[in-house]
Formats: structure tokens, C-alpha cells, sequence
């Protein structure tokens, strides 16, 4: 067996485990992914890969997967454990697996809650719901709206318009006005954005909203949303429903995470189409884990 730490030059090889398109998480700041190969006559057979984010204060696993030949021989217990020393390296104590609906209906011989319902993650918590829709389907609601949507977007400017060195600027005063609700330092979730699709909402001199979008691949992440109010937010998401259509391409799958219940009342009332589905977090302390690895090597 065979452990590494999966990049763009060797990922392609683990790409067939990976049925939701997590990888493409990657490319989101502080992430990262790891893989086990067995040997296989002269060749390294890709067995199994775990993909791993931070939110906030825990490491978080996206996606982890072990090609079925494999499995039994304690692979995903490995991917757990090496993952969880990276997280500790990185000062993380507490863990959460990831566990969409969407994951329950697979073909692919994976029961994700079996293996994370245990006594080492003993906790849960219910996450985002998940809009998954293809660009054919948005662009129906495009022809619908497109009145509204074209309204909002006069109100709204692109980030592509606001120069590089006012970056800063910009993000010391989304910080005053919405400290605390972003996922990330503001200067940093700027930078990572999509400035063609992200936008900034203001009201006079202040801001009122932003949105921040980030394509990888064919999938379209929306990561941040924050509004003084839901007028404001939906503002923000029919002008980026306006302008998707400048850089969208037909095979474009949009993801939509939403964590908040007010974001999930403002989607349902702009009637997105697609499917939704939930999110439930099983949560551990990485220590628990790697101590009960521990005491099973010692037996």
C-alpha cells in the first residue's frame, strides 16, 4: 500500500472514484486531497482518495471513496487517518464528514452513513441544503425572468469592474459592514472569486450586499452570499442569473450550497429549478480517531 498526496498531475488517475465531481473542491483555498495505491504486477492501482476542506474552525471531508476490490482491508480508515494527522498538523481539532441525500441513491456500492454512523463520530448536525441544475434547465428561468433579472443587474456592479489595487479598499469595508458572516478573511474571498460573476451591491455610500461565485471545471460555486436584507440578496442572485449567460456554457452544472433559511426562502421564491437535496454533518474529535487507530494497531 501506497500513500500520497494527490495534485493536478497525478489526480486524473483517482478521477473514475470520483462520481460527484468533489475533487473540484480543490481548487477552494486551504484544501487539499490524498490517495492509496496497491500494487498491481508493475503498476500502482489507484485504490482509494480522500478530499478534505476547512470550514471555519474543522477539517472537513467532502468525499471519500474505495474502489470496491479494496475494500475490507482497512483503506478508508487509513484515508481517515492520515487526513486527520494533516488537520492536526494544521491546528484543527474537531472533524465533520460531509453526507449529501444526493450520495444515498448511488449505483456505485458506497454507504457513506454506515461507515461515518459510529461511536468515533458520535455527533450530527444538519448542514446546507444542495441546488445541483444544469445550465439548459437555468436557462429557462433566464427567458422567464428576464425582465426582473435584467433590473437587477442594473444595480449591481461586476467585480471584473473594480481595479486591482482598490481591492483592498473594497474589502476593508465589506468587512465593517458584514464582520463575522463570511466564511473567510474578505480580501482573501475576494481574490478567489470569479470577478465576472461575482457582484457588489450598494445602497448609497455603504454596501448592502455581495456575492461571490467560483467556476471549476463545469461546476459553478457560490460561496459567498451576504445581504443587509433579502431585497438585497435577491438582487444579487438575479444579476448573476442575468449576466450567467456571457460565460456560461451549455454543459454548465451549477452548484448552490445554502446554509441559512432565509437564502433557502429566497431561492424558492425566485422558483430556481434543478434538484435539492440535504446535507447531514457527522461530526468527531480528531483525536478520538486517532486514538482509537492507535489502540487498534496495538492489538
Amino acid at each position: 500500500m501506497k500513500r500520497i498526496a494527490l495534485n493536478e498531475e497525478i489526480l486524473d488517475a483517482f478521477l473514475p472514484m470520483d462520481f460527484y465531481e468533489r475533487a473540484v473542491r480543490l481548487a477552494m483555498p486551504h484544501s487539499f486531497a490524498l490517495g492509496v495505491t496497491m500494487e498491481d504486477g508493475e503498476d500502482d492501482d489507484p485504490a482509494g482518495m480522500i478530499v478534505c476542506t476547512e470550514d471555519e474552525d474543522r477539517l472537513v471531508i467532502e468525499w471519500l471513496y474505495v474502489m470496491p476490490e479494496y475494500r475490507g482491508d482497512g483503506i478508508g480508515s487509513e484515508l481517515l487517518y492520515l487526513a486527520f494527522l494533516e488537520g492536526e498538523g494544521r491546528g484543527f481539532v474537531d472533524g465533520a464528514a460531509r453526507v449529501s441525500e444526493e450520495y444515498e441513491t448511488n449505483d456505485y456500492g458506497w454507504n457513506p452513513k454506515s461507515f461515518f454512523d459510529n461511536d468515533v463520530f458520535s455527533g450530527k448536525e444538519e448542514g446546507e441544503c444542495v441546488w445541483r441544475i444544469s445550465f439548459q434547465e437555468l436557462e429557462k428561468l433566464l427567458v422567464k425572468d428576464e425582465k426582473k433579472n435584467e433590473s437587477s443587474a442594473k444595480n449591481v456592479t461586476k467585480l471584473s469592474k473594480i481595479k486591482v489595487r482598490d481591492l483592498q479598499t473594497v474589502a476593508e469595508a465589506l468587512a465593517d459592514r458584514f464582520d463575522g458572516k463570511m466564511s473567510m478573511p474578505v480580501i482573501e474571498a475576494l481574490r478567489l472569486a470569479n470577478p465576472e460573476m461575482s457582484f457588489l451591491l450598494k445602497k448609497g455610500n455603504d454596501y448592502a450586499g455581495v456575492l461571490l461565485v467560483r467556476k471549476v471545471g463545469q461546476i459553478w460555486y457560490p460561496y459567498e452570499l451576504c445581504a443587509l436584507d433579502e431585497e438585497a440578496a435577491e438582487i444579487l442572485v438575479r444579476a448573476a442569473l442575468y449576466f450567467s449567460e456571457d460565460v456560461c456554457l451549455p454543459k454548465d452544472e451549477i452548484e448552490i450550497a445554502v446554509r441559512t433559511v432565509s437564502t433557502k426562502r429566497l431561492l424558492q421564491k425566485i422558483e430556481l429549478p434543478g434538484k435539492v437535496y440535504g446535507v447531514t454533518y457527522y461530526l468527531c474529535k480528531m483525536k478520538d480517531f486517532t486514538k482509537r487507530k492507535a489502540e487498534l494497531a496495538d492489538l
